[in-house]
């Protein structure tokens, strides 16, 4: 190769692999970048475009694996740069360079395990080009970024019970980071900042692996196993790839779709592309229910069109009903929309015994905050349980309502 590479293609069944090495692509200067889920597509993606010069792929995947890819580049009668990955272990990744430089107009720029660390990529990279040609240096280490892969995300769960009979059977899901820059900040913050990047859907497969991880721990304690809930960002509504991605990361932790109810921040629902991925997330099993609600203008009838299980009450009307009658006429409405939707509503924000009466007096059974619990860690969620003297409860299954 004579220039830095403009265009590549990465071949990973994997969706989650594929982003993360799209965007350390990205990050190192490759301005448009193609994706293949099997050996195939990624073989026709290079025959219809000469002016890709670099293949990223997985040796194992679905139609057709790598090796039968590699072997097929010769086909193609120009220079192509390879970079070889897989979770498959050192003699597959030897075997398949091997094979790869025996291969007319195939470079290997390197072979590497999953997940590549950008370290890694940025070298391989170098490797392909020439000495005038310029790969930008790493930026700044991003704290969040450092914090995912340093083990400085845990998530916790919040419980929302059900104050008549003192059962709980949903809990949320919450980020807390220990990163010495993320840590005394507000994680409604951190969240909205990753937004921005692809960052947000790391943050989702780190959730959706704590939630498999939950479950195990609960299930191999013989306790009830409640359900989960995670919240989605509206990077995430726009996704089209999501549902199939959420399903596949689920399927890895040992989930099923309906063991996972995804929150959704009811001002997102303004957009139309937001409300087809609801259906589209409810489609695929997954569970469905309204976050911040009151915060938008949804009408029944739109809501009424939608899967969903129940409407979280915006915790920052629930915190202004006694000096606001407005707040107050708006959380009260919500349960009466509930019970017309025959679903569930629940007020979140719950931070003292005089709230909780007000809120029981407007109707609502179902509650989550610092006076129904505090967050806590996965293995603490059983013995916190039976200190606050609730009933754990199994839900028969986690589906949606619709």
């Amino acid at each position: 190769m004579n220039h830095v590479y403009t265009q590549a293609l990465v071949a990973d069944d994997d969706p989650i692999s594929r982003g993360i090495v799209s965007e350390q692509l990205m990050r190192l200067g490759t301005k448009s970048i193609r994706s293949a889920s099997s050996g195939r597509q990624a073989l026709t993606a290079l025959q219809r475009d000469p002016d890709i010069h670099l293949l990223v792929t997985d040796l194992k995947m679905p139609d057709m694996d790598g090796i039968r890819l590699l072997r097929e580049l010769g086909t193609l009668e120009r220079d192509i740069d390879v970079i070889i990955m897989s979770a498959l272990g050192g003699k597959i990744l030897q075997a398949a360079e091997t094979l790869c430089k025996s291969t007319a107009g195939v470079r290997v720029l390197g072979v590497t395990g999953k997940p590549i660390e950008l370290k890694r990529l940025r070298q391989m990279l170098h490797t392909g080009t020439e000495i005038g040609d310029v790969i930008p240096p790493l930026r700044s280490e991003n704290p969040i970024e450092a914090a995912l892969d340093g083990g400085q995300h845990a998530s916790v769960v919040q419980s929302i019970v059900d104050i008549e009979d003192r059962s709980c059977e949903w809990v949320e899901l919450l980020s807390r980071w220990s990163h010495p820059l993320l840590a005394q900040r507000d994680p409604d913050s951190i969240i909205r900042e990753a937004e921005s990047s692809e960052l947000i859907h790391s943050i989702l497969r780190h959730h959706l692996r704590d939630a498999g991880n939950a479950r195990k721990v609960w299930q191999e304690a013989k306790f009830p196993v409640p359900r989960i809930s995670i919240n989605l960002s509206p990077r995430h509504l726009a996704d089209r790839s999501l549902p199939d991605w959420s399903t596949t990361v689920a399927a890895r932790f040992s989930m099923q779709p309906h063991h996972v109810i995804f929150e959704v921040a009811e001002p997102a629902l303004a957009d139309p592309v937001a409300q087809r991925m609801v259906n589209a997330l409810a489609d695929a099993g997954f569970g469905i229910a309204i976050d911040a609600f009151g915060s938008g203008d949804s009408s029944v009838e739109m809501l009424q069109s939608l899967p969903i299980m129940a409407l979280k009450t915006d915790a920052r009307l629930i915190q202004k009903i006694n000096g606001s009658f407005e707040a107050q006429m708006l959380v009260e409405s919500a349960v009466q929309i509930a019970d017309t939707l025959g679903i569930d509503a629940i007020a979140t924000g719950v931070n003292d015994e005089a709230m909780q009466d007000a809120l029981a007096d407007m109707g609502y059974r179902l509650m989550q905050g610092r006076h129904i619990g505090e967050p806590v860690e996965v293995e603490e969620y059983s013995e916190w349980v039976a200190t606050a003297s609730l009933n754990a409860v199994e839900p028969v299954q986690a589906a949606n309502a619709a």
